[in-house]
């Protein structure tokens, strides 16, 4: 069934690829210190009206490409330095090159006093400076192949990441963990209300849909509110584009597993459901996607932008598949000073799971490869649609009014054996009596889920009574046929 999958979403490729069409029209440039003459890298280059854009390089270079024959006005920006704009009209087929140059500004802060006392060295509050790094689209799609949003900003200072498998991520900004740092879509909250978490499966196809990511490192409440105490984290999905375009990629990845390292079991690892040592196999996964773009129709009323996303595979460690699929639609209407935004991302998809972080002790007598979890029971279905739309109103050269509607709602389960009892000097798992009530209950769901999807039942279990088990001894399973 997944080679069928793979055939027809390779000849969507082909097919929508043959509606495509550029122009060959672009805006290149150079952007430099006033005073000094320096080249300056880490400029913002936008079209004002639209989503187009894009960031200078180390060099202080830039370039647009495939635009339309028509007038442009650019806006340039950077920390530091005094805004800029510029008017461009471009012929078909045209190149033209700018030199810019920003004249450096001065922010004033309040002075900060330091005194003997131990507390005395604090920033004040909403001004004092924070730490930003922006990562452009070319630096997300260098580092992306298969895994989650936060593999990509791994390697920025401040930022650590892990995995336990595709959906399975977790993020820390300056030793905070992911419920201290504000991480938005768009300029919409994504933090679960609840405990402000973030739930990387939800949002397995934004590593290939980002257009830039920004890291806050550090509190600043200015721009997105008080919930980053540890900094924030700002995604931008990759919107529309001026002219019709279609792209596609392919992506594989491999993880070289090694298993034990040494002695009679080496290059194999301990299965705690079989009790067992079995022969370590790489893990190997795959990516497909495609993004059709309509180009900007009706003299700017629609532009819409269609992405599609296919991940499966396994990750690291084993027992950590993963099969799910994104669809994505962003879409763009201006009306003078007004402009309309809308996106939509759903990501349904099943994976199973593993303790990120485990005894390393213990992983060198089974593998560090070894997943205490791996067992089908184990297995997580969910799927979380996600709506957004925004309304911009440019109402002077300087200001925007932004406004934000937005909805979600998930429904899924994570099918864990709650009362798995661990030896944590072999690694066997094995299952101990729930005799405390929320032990208990949380078997109880598990228990219907058993007989529902596997009909398994259960010690206990009586699906006539039509409800959960309030109480079990173990969880010896036998077919109910």
């Amino acid at each position: 069934m997944i080679k069928s999958i793979q055939y027809i979403i390779i000849a969507s490729y082909l097919f929508i690829a043959t509606f495509s069409f550029a122009s060959s029209s672009s805006i290149t440039g150079q952007v430099f210190d006033a005073k000094t003459g320096k080249r300056l890298a880490a400029t913002n280059i936008e079209i004002m009206g639209t989503t187009i854009g894009t960031a200078a390089d180390d060099q202080g270079n830039f370039i647009i490409r495939d635009l339309l024959p028509g007038q442009y006005n650019l806006k340039i920006t950077r920390i530091g330095y005094k805004p800029s704009q510029a008017i461009v009209n471009l012929k078909p087929d045209e190149s033209v090159a700018l030199k810019i140059f920003l004249e450096p500004t001065v922010i004033e802060g309040t002075r900060i006093t330091v005194t003997a006392k131990a507390d005395a060295n604090q920033a004040i509050a909403r001004e004092t400076p924070v730490s930003f790094r922006k990562l452009s689209i070319e630096e997300l799609a260098n580092n992306y192949t298969t895994g989650d949003l936060p593999e990509l900003i791994q390697n920025v200072p401040g930022v650590w990441t892990s995995s336990a498998g595709i959906g399975e991520s977790e993020i820390t900004i300056r030793g905070f963990a992911s419920n201290k740092i504000r991480v938005l879509v768009n300029d919409v909250p994504i933090n679960n209300p609840e405990d402000n978490q973030v739930y990387w499966s939800n949002w397995a196809g934004l590593s290939n849909a980002a257009r830039s990511v920004e890291i806050q490192r550090g509190p600043g409440f200015l721009l997105y509110g008080a919930n980053n105490f540890g900094g924030s984290l700002h995604i931008q999905t990759m919107g529309v584009t001026a002219t019709p375009e279609t792209n596609f990629r392919v992506s594989a990845g491999v993880f070289n597993r090694m298993g034990i390292e040494s002695g009679p079991n080496a290059g194999m690892f301990y299965n705690p459901i079989t009790d067992a040592y079995q022969k370590i196999v790489n893990a190997i996964n795959y990516t497909y996607s495609a993004r059709f773009n309509t180009g900007t129709k009706y003299n700017g009323l629609l532009n819409a932008s269609f992405f599609f996303e296919y991940k499966i595979g396994d990750s690291y460690i084993v027992g950590t598949d993963y099969d799910g699929f994104t669809l994505g639609l962003d879409a763009e209407s201006v009306l003078g000073s007004h402009k309309l935004t809308f996106n939509f991302i759903v990501s349904p998809q099943a994976h199973n799971q593993a303790f990120a972080l485990q005894d390393i002790n213990l992983l060198k007598n089974l593998g560090r490869e070894y997943n205490r979890k791996n067992h089908i029971w184990q297995e997580n279905h969910y799927v979380k649609p996600f709506w957004a739309l925004k309304h911009s109103w440019q109402i002077s050269a300087e200001k925007v009014l932004n406004n934000n509607i937005f909805f979600s709602f998930g429904r899924g389960a994570d099918q864990s054996m709650t009362n798995d009892l661990f030896d944590v000097k072999t690694g066997k798992v094995d299952f101990q009596p729930c005799t405390r009530g929320g032990d208990a209950q949380a078997f109880g769901y598990h228990a219907q889920y058993l007989y529902n999807e596997y009909n398994l039942l259960t010690t206990d279990f009586i699906p006539a009574r039509g409800g959960y088990p309030s109480f079990f001894r173990g969880v010896e399973v036998y077919n109910a046929n």
